[in-house]
Parts: structure tokens; sequence; C-alpha cells
């Protein structure tokens, strides 16, 4: 299997979001060919839309092919017999990482087991990145920062190998959390600087997250839609190994 590993940076996912949307299912094959013949190092994330659409071992096959690590982004919260059950289809598909949510809790403990022993490693989730604080307040009746630091928490006392939440919450994590350091730290919602979007509320660029503590993280836009997503991925993955960018006509 081709390699994640940075040179020692944060390591990257490429979010595959379009394949699931039937007029850009070509479109984004062509630029995971593209990428893929970089020879730069990266896994590959599917969405649940595309598990619904192709069904779990269709979805997994369509990108297996590029022999790269794969992760599942399911968000599964569910009752245990249900959730072990999915986890087996994807240790069996020999999936490599796919998530659930945290709150899940005590219901975690058979996708714990079902993974035991194998490739597969299980990441918690504690909430999009697409929610300002507001949400966190109205549904939580806390902060972002608390919240994050319970959700985090429950993810390590699950014994999941990971926690995927806000980079925003970054430095909070790792200031609070007893363990964070010793579990994989995934960050959605990676942006140039300057980005002035609302889809994500809680964006940050690869070079704060390189900064800030992160082991991983997801690359969509950032690279899926940029002109040259070749170049995109490669200054993407200097921030997330801590490199300086050269500044314009350098």
């Amino acid at each position: 299997m081709k390699p994640m590993k940075n040179n020692g940076g944060v390591q990257a996912f490429l979010a595959a979001d379009g394949l699931s949307i039937k007029e850009k299912q070509k479109p984004t094959l062509t630029i995971l060919d593209e990428l893929d013949a970089t020879g730069l190092p990266y896994g590959i994330k599917i969405n649940l839309d595309l598990v619904t659409l192709l069904g779990l071992k269709g979805a997994v096959e369509l990108v297996q092919g590029y022999d790269r690590p794969i992760f599942v982004d399911l968000k599964m919260k569910n009752g245990k017999g249900t959730m072990s059950r999915v986890a087996q289809q994807l240790v069996n598909l020999e999936v490599d990482f796919f998530n659930v949510y945290a709150i899940a809790d005590s219901q975690l403990s058979g996708v714990v087991e079902v993974v035991e022993d194998t490739n597969t490693k299980v990441i918690g989730v504690s909430e999009l990145t697409h929610y300002a604080n507001t949400h966190y307040q109205k549904h939580y009746q806390r902060d972002i920062g608390p919240e994050t630091i319970l959700l985090v928490k429950t993810v390590i006392d699950a014994k999941l190998h990971g926690a995927l939440f806000p980079g925003t919450q970054l430095e909070t994590v790792m200031r609070n959390v007893p363990g964070a350091a010793s579990i994989m730290r995934v960050n959605p919602g990676i942006r140039k600087k300057g980005y002035t979007g609302k889809k994500h509320q809680q964006d940050i660029t690869a070079a704060e997250a390189e900064d800030k503590g992160a082991t991983h993280v997801v690359l969509g836009s950032i690279v899926m839609k940029d002109k040259n997503p070749a170049k995109a991925l490669e200054l993407s993955l200097a921030d997330l190994r801590g490199e300086p960018q050269p500044t314009e006509g350098t």
C-alpha cells in the first residue's frame, strides 16, 4: 500500500466527495488519477452518500484500486449490535479507518471488540466543523471548548484510536485532555488563508493544524476544487510539514 506518511509531518486524507454526485463522479476520478500519479503521500476519504449510492462494498472498491489508505466517513451513532455488524463489514473489506460519533459512548464497546487485532482503526467524532458556538450553547448548554474536551475524553475512555474534532479546538484539547497526545487528532475543514466561505464555521489552515498539534487532516475543496489539484496538494503537504511557503515573486 502507498504510504500516508508525510516526512514526519501531519498526514492527509483527500475528501473524494464528488464521487457521490453522478455528474461529478468521472471528473473526481480523473483528479484522483492525476493525484495518484504524483506519488505524493495521502489517504482517500469517502462519504456516507457514496456508500448509500453504491453499497459499502461498491463504494470501497471504487477507490481501492489506488492502493491507498481508505477512510470511510460514516459517522455512526446507533446501537451496539448495528455498529458492530457494520464495523465487521469494514474490517472484512480491509478499510483502514472509519468513524463513529463519540456521543454513542456506551454503545461503542462492540465496535472496539470487532477491530481488535485488525488493521482497521476507529475515530470518534466530536461534532461537525459546520457549527458555530451558538449550536453548542443551544444543544449542549455549554461552549464549544468544554464540549469538545468532554467528547475527546469520551473517545479516550472508549479506547478508540483517534478523535475527529474542529481544528479550532486543537490547543484546548492538547492543554486539557490527558492522553490526547497519544491518539490520532484528525481535523477537517482545512481552508486556504483568507478563506471567507461560511460552509464550515470552525475551519483552519493546514499550517495552523500542523502548528497546533494535529496528526491528520482532511483536505477537501482546498485540493479537489483547485485549478491545479496536484500543486495544491503539494503545497498543503508542505504546510503540514511546517515548511515555509515561498512568497510571491521568489
